[in-house]
């Protein structure tokens, strides 16, 4: 019997051990995957830049000969200045905004100018890289007095390898952190998954804006020209008859400011006729009333003193001569 309780006794104890190990190493494996959370963040940085220069550094591997690099496609932008002196400026512009259409390209700015010894006009082009010579031999057959141009490219194939690394890169980064929220059990963790992947996505946008920028420009090219007309200068008796020209157009201005302020006279006294009229209507039997009941009280007392004064000087002079 005691044999037995013995044997229940060390049962039981070996259980509670077994139980104790049990939790103090899920115990350690959370701590564990907490801390590698709170180390992904910093751990995914030099993982970028081992991405990165992954990209930019594959080799292509053959049956048993030396690895070679790839390489890229060339990004090239190219830009021309051109300047274009034309006898006729409008002919050559028509023409111009024709050929424009026919090349498959557009006007990207334009500003039109004209003083008294040239006429002329400021383009900004924009036309398929692929017609860009084309385009530029094409202007110089034109029937011009003077012909310039100036062309270069711009190689931007290192800029935009880069920019391929660095957003092969930052994309693992977005995916690893959607991962990460995804099994985040703590709001603070979550919080720090949400800002840093905000970031990475802003930054993701600035890189996809900057490589959108840089294939549209490598897709159209553009052209500056400038194509002006010069203008014969004007004689000097033009000069003079231009002077006897403004005082004869001066005269005549004034005269037709004369005519036009009688035309305005004119109709603001026909405007007042008819308020004329109705005071008139109203007015005459108003004033003739007014008048009529003024006479009346002026012309009693005279009278009446008139007549008192005739009554009263034949009896003073017979008195006087008594």
């Amino acid at each position: 019997m005691v044999k037995k309780s013995w044997e229940w006794q060390f049962a039981m104890w070996v259980l509670i051990l077994t139980l104790l190990l049990g939790g103090c190493s899920s115990v350690s494996n959370s701590q564990r995957i907490e801390s590698k959370g709170d180390r992904s963040a910093d751990a995914l940085t030099h993982q970028e830049s081992k991405d990165a220069a992954a990209v930019v550094e594959q080799p292509i591997k053959g049956g048993g000969g030396p690895q070679v690099k790839f390489q890229p496609e060339r990004k090239l932008i190219y830009e021309a200045q051109l300047h274009m002196e034309v006898a006729d400026y409008g002919a050559v512009k028509d023409k111009l905004s024709r050929f424009i259409k026919q090349s498959h390209g557009y006007v990207l700015q334009f500003s039109d100018q004209e003083t008294d010894s040239m006429r002329g006009g400021n383009y900004v082009i924009k036309v398929p890289a692929l017609g860009f010579q084309s385009f530029i031999d094409e202007l110089g057959k034109w029937e011009s007095i003077a012909y310039t141009r100036q062309y270069s490219a711009n190689d931007v194939t290192e800029e935009y390898v880069d920019l391929q690394a660095r957003l092969k890169a930052r994309r693992t980064v977005e995916a690893r952190l959607i991962s990460f929220m995804e099994k985040a059990t703590k709001s603070d963790d979550l919080l720090r998954f949400s800002t840093e992947l905000g970031n990475v996505q802003s930054e993701i946008e600035q890189i996809v804006g900057k490589m959108r920028y840089y294939d549209n420009n490598v897709a159209m090219s553009t052209i500056s020209l400038d194509m002006f007309q010069r203008l014969k200068a004007k004689p000097s008796h033009a000069l003079e008859d231009a002077f006897g020209t403004q005082v004869v157009d001066t005269i005549v201005a004034s005269w037709e400011a004369l005519i036009k302020f009688t035309k305005y006279i004119v109709l603001i006294l026909i405007a007042l006729l008819p308020f004329a009229c109705a005071f008139l209507i109203i007015g005459i039997p108003i004033w003739f009333i007014v008048k009529r009941k003024k006479g009346k009280r002026g012309i009693s007392p005279v009278l009446t003193i008139v007549a008192t004064r005739t009554l009263t000087e034949p009896a003073d002079k017979d008195t006087e001569k008594h």
